[in-house]
C-alpha cells in the first residue's frame, strides 16, 4: 500500500555479480564459524582427556602445539611430542610435559584426528572462497584499501554482505 502511493523509498537491487558475492562472502562467514566450533571442540577433548596444552601454549592451534597434538593422536609419548616444541615456546619444558600428561583413548584419538582433518578442510575451503571473493572484488579494491586504513580491520575481517550494496553505491556515485 505504501509502495504504491509512494511514500517508500526503493530498495536496492544487487546486480548479478553483487549477489554472487554477497553468496561467497556468507559461505566464507559460515564456515569462519564452523572453523571456530571445531577448534573450541578439539580443546575440549584434549582438557576432557587431561591434556592441558591450552594452559602452556599460547595458540592452541599453532604450528608447535599442531605437531605436539598430532604426535599425541598417533600414539606417540608425551616426551615424543615434548620434542617436537621447537624452542620458541615461552613455556618451561617441565611445565609442557606435565600439560602433555594426559588419558588419551583410542576413541579419543579417532575423534581428535577426524577433527583436525576437518578443520585443515575448512582452512583450504576458506582460501580458496577467500581467493575467489577477492579476485570479484578487485573493482572495488580502492574502496576495500580505505576501509582498511581503519584500525583492528583486515581484509578478511570486513563483514562484506552489508558492505556490497555500500560499495556498489560508493562508485556509482563517484562515476557520476
Amino acid at each position: 500500500m505504501l509502495g504504491r502511493a509512494g511514500l517508500l523509498r526503493p530498495g536496492l537491487v544487487p546486480t548479478a555479480d553483487m549477489d554472487s558475492l554477497r553468496l561467497i562472502s556468507r559461505q566464507y562467514q559460515k564456515l569462519t564459524r564452523s572453523l571456530a566450533a571445531e577448534k573450541n571442540r578439539l580443546h575440549k577433548i584434549l582438557s576432557g582427556a587431561g591434556i592441558r596444552l591450552g594452559v602452556v601454549v599460547s595458540d592452541l592451534h599453532g604450528k608447535a602445539a599442531q605437531r605436539m597434538t598430532r604426535c599425541l593422536i598417533e600414539g606417540g609419548s608425551p616426551e615424543d611430542a615434548l620434542a617436537l616444541a621447537g624452542n620458541r615456546l615461552k613455556a618451561s619444558k617441565a611445565d609442557l610435559l606435565a600439560a602433555l600428561e594426559g588419558d588419551l583413548t583410542d576413541a579419543h584419538r579417532y575423534v581428535l584426528n577426524e577433527i583436525m582433518t576437518h578443520i585443515g578442510e575448512i582452512e583450504s575451503h576458506l582460501d580458496n572462497l577467500g581467493h575467489t571473493l577477492l579476485g570479484g572484488l578487485s573493482e572495488y579494491r580502492w574502496a576495500l584499501n580505505l576501509l582498511q586504513t581503519i584500525p583492528g580491520l583486515d581484509l578478511m575481517g570486513l563483514q562484506l554482505p552489508p558492505l556490497l550494496p555500500l560499495l556498489k553505491s560508493a562508485k556509482d556515485s563517484l562515476s557520476n
